[in-house]
């Protein structure tokens, strides 16, 4: 079999192949390109660490933490996260009802339904609680950087007392 008749027999099964292969890659790429905007989108906090900071009161240090958190990305999302797992309830609760007054095929559907929204469910719990624990890190990471500067202001006196 000469070259040019293997390549028209070897070709019409690589061109589907090849735009599988391709209608894949772009998928990936999407896919990728779509991960990456959710990361560049993730919320945040920046808390401001300032001398003024650590010059207050523990009690107005955690009022003025607690009300530049309230102003950030990061507690709005957590916000919205908390109020669409409150409707998650709502939607299982009405779920689980519904399938008790439910009969033959009508019955087997809803339960699948019920499964599907436990997964939504877990799936914006995992998210709240990567957001309450992002929110965690950079408070701790804010107040140990604030007991830093705290230490390195306070003034040396020679009284007896060991925290003067």
């Amino acid at each position: 079999m000469d070259t040019y008749a293997l390549n028209k027999l070897i070709n019409p099964l690589t061109k589907p192949r090849l735009t599988c292969f391709l209608a894949s890659l772009i998928l990936f790429l999407n896919s990728f390109t779509a991960l990456t905007k959710e990361i560049e989108q993730t919320p945040t906090w920046k808390p401001k660490s300032s001398e003024r900071l650590v010059k207050l009161p523990s009690t107005y240090l955690k009022k003025s933490l607690q009300f530049d958190f309230s102003k950030s990305s990061l507690a709005k999302a957590i916000e919205t996260i908390n109020q669409k797992i409150h409707l998650k309830v709502e939607t299982l609760q009405d779920l689980k009802k519904t399938i008790s007054e439910a009969k033959g095929e009508v019955k087997n559907d809803l339960k699948h339904q019920n499964l599907l929204e436990k997964r939504k469910y877990i799936e914006l719990v995992s998210q709240q609680h990567f957001l309450r624990e992002k929110h965690i890190r950079i408070k701790k990471k804010t107040l140990k950087t604030l007991l830093i500067a705290s230490l390195k202001t306070k003034v040396k006196c020679h009284c007896p007392r060991p925290l003067c």
